[in-house]
């Protein structure tokens, strides 16, 4: 699914799509299955989950732009790191700041990285959030720098 916004980006965000077939296996974090009654099982979120929220280029074209957070975790001090790479070269651009603690998860924010450290083609952009206490990685957001 891809996700434009013209307002803030001049290229578009593609989602990575959630699998909707095959089964499920009711393990903690796999998003449920059913208990030996049939009933669908509450999922557990005993870890973190972090996430890309947003990755495109702005509309100046000077800088990648890239927004996460964590969900299932509130606490402020832990590391994003934003890893941004090209599966075709194996180059990567990497950028961090402290996460901020919200109601119900940690807030990454937003980073920057100048539009002069990428060619031209598909990146991928990973959160790794690391604290004292927790650690957790995004799903790779495949971003398009035109």
């Amino acid at each position: 699914m891809a996700i434009c916004c013209g307002l803030l980006f001049s290229s578009c965000v593609f989602v990575p799509a959630e699998d909707s077939g095959g089964s499920q296996s009711g393990a903690p974090g796999s998003g449920g299955g059913s208990n030996s009654s049939g009933m669908p099982s509450p999922e557990l979120s005993s870890s973190p989950s972090a996430a890309v929220t947003i990755a495109g280029v702005d509309v100046d074209g000077r800088n990648l732009t890239a927004a996460g957070l964590v969900s299932g975790l509130s606490e402020s001090g832990g590391t994003c790191e934003f890893v941004i790479f090209s599966p075709s070269t194996g180059v990567a651009v990497k950028v961090s700041r402290i996460g901020v603690q919200n109601v119900r998860s940690t807030s990454c924010g937003s980073v920057q990285a100048p539009i002069e450290k990428f060619s031209r083609g598909n990146w991928n952009v990973v959160l790794n959030y690391t604290s004292n206490s927790e650690k957790a990685s995004s799903v790779p957001l495949v971003v398009h720098i035109p």
